[in-house]
């Protein structure tokens, strides 16, 4: 998906994975899947790509954001 999807259309996939496992399971599970979600997010799409050093400090309020926005949604789901 990398070359032909932006980060933020990549990120979107990531939150329907969240939701899927808030209607599948509880809140819990999904709190943790948005936390993990957002590791390989870091390591696989944003530069540096394979690491977890962050280049520009605009993407930690990305993962904060995206992290937050999941939570509330697994919230909402469960």
């Amino acid at each position: 998906m990398y070359p032909y999807f932006d980060l933020p259309n990549i990120i979107m996939v990531y939150l329907l994975g969240v939701m899927a496992t808030a209607i599948h399971l509880r809140s819990g599970p999904a709190i943790l899947n948005s936390l993990l979600s957002v590791w390989p997010f870091d390591f696989c799409f944003v530069p540096p790509r394979w690491s977890f050093t962050v280049e520009e400090a605009k993407y930690l309020v990305t993962f904060a954001v995206m992290f937050l926005t999941a939570v509330v949604i697994s919230h909402l789901l469960a």
